[in-house]
C-alpha cells in the first residue's frame, strides 16, 4: 500500500502532462513563462548594472578621499620637519653664541665693543651740540661782519 500511492501520483502526473501537452496549455503558460524570465532577466540586467554604477562611483569617492588624506599627512610630515630643521637651526645659533661668550678673551671684546659704541655714540651728540650752537649763534657772526 505505501509503494502504491507514489506509483499512482506518479503516473498521475505524467497523464496530466501529456493531457496538457496535447492540448497546448503548456506552450501557453512556456510563453507566458518565457515572457515573464525575459522580462525579469531584463530588471535583473538594469539592477546589475545601477550597482555596478554605484560601486564605481563608492570606488571613486574611496580613491579620492585616499589621496587628500595622503595629501594632507605629507603636509602634516612637511610642517613636523620644517619645525624640526627650525628648532636645529637655533639650537646650532644657541651654541655658536655659547661658545663665542666662553671664550677667554670674550669680556675684553664685549667691554671694548662697548667702548667703541659709546665713543661713536659721544661723538655723534658732540657733533650735534656743536652744529645746534653753531646755528644758535650764527645770525650774530653775520651781523658783526655786515656792521
Amino acid at each position: 500500500m505505501a509503494l502504491a500511492a507514489p506509483l499512482i501520483s506518479g503516473v498521475f502526473s505524467v497523464a496530466v502532462t501529456v493531457v496538457n501537452h496535447v492540448l497546448g496549455k503548456q506552450q501557453a503558460v512556456a510563453k507566458e513563462a518565457d515572457a515573464f524570465m525575459a522580462q525579469r532577466q531584463v530588471e535583473l540586467q538594469h539592477d546589475l548594472l545601477q550597482a555596478k554604477k554605484r560601486c564605481i562611483a563608492l570606488e571613486m569617492e574611496l580613491a579620492n578621499v585616499a589621496l587628500q588624506l595622503t595629501k594632507k599627512e605629507e603636509a602634516a610630515k612637511q610642517r613636523r620637519l620644517k619645525a624640526a630643521v627650525e628648532q636645529l637651526q637655533l639650537q646650532i645659533r644657541w651654541q655658536r653664541l655659547e661658545r663665542i661668550n666662553n671664550l677667554p678673551f670674550a669680556g675684553l671684546w664685549r667691554r671694548v665693543t662697548v667702548q667703541n659704541l659709546v665713543g661713536a655714540f659721544a661723538i655723534a651728540v658732540f657733533l650735534f651740540v656743536l652744529a645746534a650752537c653753531t646755528a644758535a649763534n650764527l645770525h650774530l657772526f653775520f651781523a658783526v661782519l655786515l656792521e
